[in-house]
């Protein structure tokens, strides 16, 4: 595919319409504009609101991170990210993110530090969620990168509590992402 073609580490695709809209991405990436304007999608895209138009990286990471991992990760997801931006120069970049303590908020302060924009699904109300951080550096961490974000809390579906969303929430949260976006694993060696 276009980006195991371009990208030096490993990727996969999860799904068919990402593999069409990269090869569809990889014809036209020199006249984006010309696409939209184009193509039947590009179309229905440039008719809703103004147009703009970015490639969201949705992330869920682990929780546990070693200390000794985190510069080895911090280093991969800054050039995984690059690597996209020199790809899609055009194309503004946007992490879907819900800030869990560990890898999720260190992805996103590689993400703020490179200027790419961070949207955070909170699946339940924000004080709530907020009960989580028990180390008080992680809630600092969590709250200094909510004020660098666009946030938006998730309402609760009828017939749940805040505990069956907090045992369900990370890994229906993965399985959301797994099916609209692509999959970087990093490992940290």
């Amino acid at each position: 595919s276009y980006l195991e073609q371009y990208c030096a580490f490993d990727i996969h695709i999860m799904n068919d319409e990402l593999q069409a809209a990269l090869a569809l991405w990889d014809f036209w990436k020199n006249d984006i504009m010309k696409c939209l304007k184009t193509a039947t999608h590009g179309k229905r895209l440039t008719s809703l609101g103004d147009g703009n138009i970015c490639l969201k990286i949705g992330v869920t990471a682990h929780r546990d991170l070693s200390h000794a991992d985190e510069e080895s990760i911090t280093r991969k997801t800054r050039e995984f990210f690059a690597s996209l931006q020199h790809m899609f120069p055009n194309l503004p970049l946007a992490v879907v993110n819900p800030l869990a303590t560990g890898g999720d908020t260190l992805v996103a302060q590689v993400a703020i530090n490179m200027g790419l924009s961070l949207e955070v699904p909170l699946p339940m109300p924000l004080t709530d969620y907020q009960e989580d951080f028990v180390d008080p550096h992680s809630l600092e961490v969590f709250q200094a990168l909510l004020q660098q974000s666009l946030v938006f809390e998730l309402p609760l579906a009828q017939g749940n509590s805040l505990e069956s969303i907090r045992e369900q929430s990370i890994a229906s949260f993965g399985r959301g992402l797994s099916g609209r976006a692509f999959r970087m694993d990093i490992d940290s060696s």
